[in-house]
């Protein structure tokens, strides 16, 4: 149970999307809120960004962007920065994002964070985190949180929804030439069948992924 204060403490929550696809940026956001506040996002329907249509996520995504008094931030990791972090292994893909997860705590200087657990060990990610930041919250990291805490599937929405106007830039460059991208995971015929037909542009597609590889080898 984590300890509280008697003042309005501002609790942040934070979640990725985008770790997997081999098409686009992955987003890290960051959301804040006064506890006493934690009703509205209740009111507003909020939950794990997964659990809502794409057009449900739109709008409370826009209706999260436009409340005062919370605070924001994204942290936007385009192919090119994901791919240095892999191929170096001082860095790593989970190295990066937890980079930029401190650098969100840093930015908002929140009371307590509530993340989305990256690895199997809470106490060795928080670690992690509290070597890079220059005062640590309180910290309560669990996988799934964002089906359990509101300001961790509030972060959710602004990461999801943030990703997915990032692919929709790469929609509006690409589309009339190469067709449409789909979900940007391999596992999606639509992605894969895009891939091999952009697979020279450089930009958008995580290089060092091993269905990236697997398509440049067959056309070679």
């Amino acid at each position: 149970m984590i300890a509280k204060s008697d003042r309005d403490e501002l609790l942040l929550g934070i979640d990725e999307a985008g770790r997997g696809p081999v098409i686009g940026p992955m987003v890290i956001a960051g959301f804040a809120i006064p506890e006493s506040r934690l009703t509205e996002l209740e009111e507003l329907g909020v939950k794990d960004s997964k659990k809502l249509s794409p057009k449900k996520r739109n709008e409370i995504g826009s209706a999260l962007r436009a409340m005062n008094g919370v605070m924001i931030d994204e942290e936007i990791v385009f192919p090119m920065e994901i791919d240095l972090a892999v191929t170096n292994r001082s860095v790593t893909l989970n190295g990066l994002e937890i980079s930029k997860m401190a650098a969100i705590i840093d930015k908002i200087q929140a009371d307590a964070a509530y993340i989305d657990l990256i690895g199997a060990s809470e106490e060795k990610f928080i670690k992690s985190i509290s070597r890079l930041v220059s005062k640590l919250p309180r910290m309560v990291c669990k996988h799934k949180a964002d089906s359990t805490y509101l300001v961790t599937a509030a972060a959710s929405i602004i990461a999801k929804t943030r990703r997915d106007s990032e692919i929709e830039k790469i929609c509006e460059r690409f589309m009339d030439r190469y067709g449409p991208l789909g979900s940007g995971y391999p596992s999606d015929a639509v992605t894969v069948s895009f891939l091999k037909s952009a697979y020279m542009e450089d930009g958008i597609f995580r290089k060092t992924w091993s269905s990236y590889k697997r398509v440049v080898n067959s056309m070679n």
